[in-house]
């Protein structure tokens, strides 16, 4: 009878902490895409600003040694993803994450009305920064008003 209790409380406290870790996991991950959404938005901003070096660095380390100057990065960016760099207006859809990866699904109202899905992928570098390590940009079947 006394293993039954001790079992029975045993159980108890660990069905007591499991619902006390889950609203921290929980919170870490908000932390996360909060984070990580923060560097998409960023870069955003940089590009309308002009402020291309700042746009450079929230790419990856990767990204940057194979664009190898700011120049050759913004001159890829204008040519293949100028509705991110002329965005006019932008919102997240969907997050997901995969690991030390998060994946954001961003809305992008383009030039001439037009609407885009960029898709973003963020990695959590050694010194805890997101840096993006990818973008795909696609189009949408809708048009803004």
């Amino acid at each position: 009878m006394n293993n039954q209790k001790f079992a029975i409380i045993g159980f108890g406290l660990v069905i007591g902490l499991m619902a006390d870790i889950n609203p921290i996991l929980a919170q870490s991950t908000s932390d996360k895409l909060d984070d990580s959404q923060l560097v998409v938005e960023n870069q955003i901003k940089a590009f309308h600003q002009g402020a291309h070096e700042k746009a450079f660095s929230y790419a990856s380390p990767s990204m940057q040694v194979f664009f190898r100057d700011v120049e050759n990065f913004i001159r890829m960016v204008k040519r293949g993803y100028n509705p991110i760099y002329a965005a006019k207006n932008w919102a997240f859809g969907r997050s997901r994450t995969d690991g030390e990866k998060i994946h954001h699904e961003v809305l992008i109202a383009g030039p001439k009305g037009k609407e885009w899905v960029a898709l973003y992928s963020l990695q959590k570098q050694d010194n805890g920064d997101w840096k993006i390590i990818s973008v795909q940009l696609l189009k949408s079947q809708a048009k803004s008003t």
